[in-house]
């Protein structure tokens, strides 16, 4: 099981899976991309210089096609060692390529990290998420920072401008 990344390399699937199954949440698995048939499912995946998984995201992208745009939700993800901003900052440039693929508006997360993590929680909220503790979701919208980079507005948006 094997999918093509931009860049022409192959990406296990098999490698992502047991990744995810010793790191991560089943909600993270590719059999749960699966099961939500009616998204789309994109595999980010990041490695270390020797080739070693050190984060991986699975990104359900639901189609909103009469506005030509789409939201993407990772459940429980990403899959990595949440501390480690290097590993969060490389997912979250892949994802940017996804979001703009898509013309996606909203990005939401909801990674398996105590709310008590004031380390995750700060890098999160440095790569342009609102934290959410009441909904134990953290959210992307569309004009934050990691969705256009060279955006000098807000990180913390509240409304979505098109």
């Amino acid at each position: 099981m094997n999918k093509e990344t931009k860049e022409g390399l192959s990406m296990s699937l098999e490698n992502f899976e047991k990744f995810c199954d010793k790191n991560g949440n089943f909600m993270q698995s590719v059999n749960w991309a699966k099961v939500k048939n009616s998204w789309n499912a994109e595999y980010i995946e990041v490695c270390d210089k020797n080739g070693n998984i050190e984060g991986t995201m699975l990104v359900l992208v639901k189609k909103i096609p009469f506005l030509k745009t789409a939201m993407l939700y990772a459940p429980r993800g990403p899959v990595c060692d949440m501390h480690n901003k290097g590993v969060l900052e490389r997912i979250f440039e892949k994802l940017c390529e996804i979001a703009k693929k898509y013309n996606a508006y909203l990005l939401k997360i909801d990674p398996l990290i105590d709310e008590r993590d004031i380390f995750a929680i700060s890098n999160l909220k440095s790569l342009g998420f609102e934290y959410h503790p009441e909904r134990q979701c953290r959210q992307l919208k569309k004009n934050s920072k990691i969705l256009h980079k060279n955006s000098k507005e807000s990180l913390f948006k509240k409304q979505i401008d098109k």
